[in-house]
């Protein structure tokens, strides 16, 4: 446990100081994942930037690109760790743009844990796995994570197979086939990016999903969270199978119910009462079903909302815990609505010598008059 927890001490203390020493390099870079919450602030400041579309001439529409890797952790690149904390390249990357001998940027931090890179990646880790008979085998391997080490959720890797989806905001171009060509001829026209040409990209005019959090036109993000809504309805039919009555009400409340909040406190809440609703009532039924063995049917309305009640208020009430989607979602939304503008208004960053954030994340969003914004999720504070 005390091995854990200094390992736990040496990632948070490393990122921190990869954190500051890209941020010192690059004013317009911003690390999320330190944050509290950073899935959702990374998804709100990207609405934010999406909303500017119309600021944007047509020659020079405004794309938003997301970058992803296929297979991160077996593609990681064991000798390029190795040059980064050395500072100097031994062999060619980047398609020949960083050539052998070539100086590599590093946080001094990182060359502290070279032992520990040195006992975790600079010898072939053994991966254990059972087939579908249960017979054991083994496996040594010299790229990718290692197994255990914990400093894998926080390294930046030299990925082999990557990937990325396109979304073009606004209602310039509204054809999906046509901007794949115009976006392919980008690419192709510029030498640095002719690599990326070949690998299928994901290209959308309606939307795409940010750390798990639909962006886009309305009817593409009702359409996403439709979606997501649909198969907690349908996960939440296969419970009927539990003959217990307790761990089916627990599998619905801490399995099911909590499936959607993420969506209900990053998505706009006029576009999805409804839906969460509907998932309020499937689940309220299946424990009416459960329950009362299907004698519910026999309740009077009054009878039957008063029972939705006492099912969906919390243990300190009185209640059964089973917190409303369509009704908590209200309060999250406009709890993280306002707390993104709080972070907004911050002023005077450490590392970077921004005279607001706004001025970078929120471009066109005058903070302080709520007439003068375009952007759904600061509209909705209205």
């Amino acid at each position: 446990m005390a091995s854990m927890r200094c390992t736990r001490l040496g990632v948070a203390h490393v990122r921190n100081n990869v954190a500051t020493f890209f941020m010192s390099q690059y004013t317009n870079f911003m690390q999320f994942g330190g944050e509290s919450d950073g899935a959702t602030r990374c998804a709100q400041v990207t609405q934010l930037l999406a909303a500017t579309w119309a600021q944007h001439p047509d020659e020079n529409s405004l794309v938003v690109i997301q970058l992803d890797i296929v297979n991160a952790y077996p593609s990681a690149d064991r000798q390029a760790e190795f040059n980064v904390l050395a500072g100097r390249a031994s062999k060619s990357y980047d398609n020949g743009r960083v050539h052998m001998g070539d100086d590599i940027l590093c946080p001094s931090s990182l060359r502290h844990y070279w032992s520990y890179f040195e006992s975790m990646q600079g010898t072939a880790s053994t991966l254990h796995f059972s087939d579908y008979q249960g017979q054991a085998h083994k496996i040594v391997c010299s790229k990718g994570g290692q197994q255990g080490d914990a400093f894998e959720t926080d390294l930046d890797l030299d990925l082999d197979v990557p990937k990325f989806n396109c979304f073009f905001p606004g209602d310039r171009i509204n054809d999906n086939d046509h901007t794949r060509a115009l976006f392919q001829d980008a690419l192709q026209a510029n030498p640095q990016l002719a690599c990326l040409s070949g690998i299928d990209a994901g290209i959308s005019t309606m939307g795409l999903r940010v750390a798990g959090v639909p962006i886009g036109n309305d009817e593409w993000v009702q359409q996403f969270v439709q979606a997501k809504a649909a198969a907690v309805q349908v996960d939440v039919g296969k419970l009927d199978i539990i003959s217990d009555g307790l761990i089916h009400y627990q599998m619905l409340r801490f399995c099911q119910n909590t499936r959607l909040p993420f969506l209900g406190r990053n998505t706009p809440t006029p576009l999805i009462s409804d839906i969460f609703a509907k998932v309020d009532a499937t689940i309220l039924e299946a424990l009416f079903r459960k329950g009362t063995t299907n004698a519910h049917g026999e309740w009077t309305a009054v009878f039957r909302c008063c029972v939705d009640m006492k099912l969906q208020v919390p243990h300190f009430r009185g209640g059964f815990g089973v917190t409303p989607n369509a009704g908590s979602a209200i309060s999250a939304f406009y709890a993280a609505s306002v707390s993104l503008v709080q972070w907004l208004g911050f002023c005077s960053h450490t590392e970077q010598n921004f005279i607001d954030l706004a001025s970078t994340w929120a471009p066109g969003q005058d903070l302080a008059n709520p007439d003068q914004r375009s952007a759904s999720i600061l509209l909705a504070l209205k």
